[in-house]
């Protein structure tokens, strides 16, 4: 299922996939850019919404699941969806994505351990 999901992905996908997490630059995108940082809200707003809304619907193991298919959508968004985008910007865009679904995790591992 997977496998077709990727393969439908790659069809669909408008951009040659690119994931330029290692590029030049500076580690973000942050420094005095007021759209960088509008952007970077918003991923942090996406990656922590969706996973609470999978808490609210189905408890802790709601939680983890939509953390998983968060996390894999972040990262095929980034990867088929951006385009060759910077290496900042990548970088910025993954830690404000992913970045949120780590500490919700990690807070309620530790709180239910």
């Amino acid at each position: 299922m997977i496998a077709l999901l990727l393969a439908l992905s790659l069809q669909l996908a408008p951009n040659p996939p690119s994931l330029d997490v290692f590029g030049p630059g500076p580690f973000t995108n942050l420094s005095g850019n007021e759209q960088a940082w509008t952007n970077a809200a918003a991923h942090v707003w996406f990656g922590t919404a969706c996973i609470l809304a999978g808490y609210y619907v189905a408890g802790r193991k709601g939680l983890r699941v939509a953390s998983a298919s968060c996390a894999a959508f972040i990262l095929v968004r980034e990867t088929f969806f951006h385009g060759r985008t910077p290496g900042p910007e990548v970088r910025t865009d993954l830690l404000t994505g992913l970045g949120p679904i780590a500490v919700v995790l990690a807070f309620d591992l530790l709180r239910r351990g």
